[in-house]
């Protein structure tokens, strides 16, 4: 399920952020997540989890989004 996938997204975020720690840019990281339904096409589920990638950069970056 797409809420086993967030602890995954969260460390993933917190890997990259820890990398630049010492940089001096500060790492922005924008996740989207979504979910494939029975049925659907491909271009359905990428085009939801662009979205939800986009949604994410809207909100602020930095941020894990989901889009159902």
């Amino acid at each position: 399920s797409i809420d086993q996938t967030i602890p995954v997204a969260e460390r993933l975020k917190h890997i990259i952020e820890e990398a630049f720690f010492m940089e001096e840019i500060s790492p922005t990281v924008s996740i989207g997540l979504t979910h494939a339904n029975p049925g659907e096409s491909l271009n359905e589920i990428f085009k939801r989890a662009d979205d939800a990638v986009y949604k994410s950069k809207k909100e602020g970056k930095n941020r894990i989004c989901i889009v159902r």
